[in-house]
């Protein structure tokens, strides 16, 4: 029913990504991405109404992965280049209880996308001069016990 959004980083391409599912895990621990923190807990199918697709994506010219769920960020991606690689589980659109932002956030420097929701990650993000982008949907912050 859940799964774990996790943020790995490769050194070697500067590059963060982050994870909605098992196989993506699988891709980002072959090229070398080293796990980092957990952000939260996606949705997995099927999805609730009021939720979108988390899709990755990737960029071979900046060497970057980056997810996006809102329309615009999906839209930004394709016109910098970028092509779909997989989809995750699913977001939240707005918020409800239990769930906190994910945001994006982007380095000019590195020309690398970060998903953040922990406030390790988006204090990381903001001491390397990432810059805030928007929300990209509502992640669950811990899981209910069955």
């Amino acid at each position: 029913m859940f799964y774990p959004l996790n943020t790995w980083w490769n050194a070697q391409r500067l590059d963060n990504v982050t994870t909605g599912d098992l196989r993506q895990e699988e891709m980002a621990a072959a090229a070398g991405y080293g796990y980092v923190r957990r952000e939260g807990w996606l949705l997995q199918s099927p999805p609730s109404p009021g939720t979108a697709r988390l899709e990755l994506f990737w960029n071979q010219a900046r060497q970057d992965n980056a997810s996006f769920a809102t329309a615009e960020g999906i839209a930004s991606a394709y016109s910098a280049g970028y092509v779909h690689v997989d989809t995750g589980g699913y977001v939240y659109t707005s918020q409800v209880p239990g769930t906190i932002p994910l945001y994006q956030f982007w380095s000019a420097a590195r020309q690398d996308n970060v998903l953040a929701a922990t406030p390790r990650t988006i204090d990381a993000a903001r001491s390397a001069g990432y810059v805030l982008i928007r929300i990209e949907g509502y992640v669950i912050e811990k899981p209910l016990e069955p």
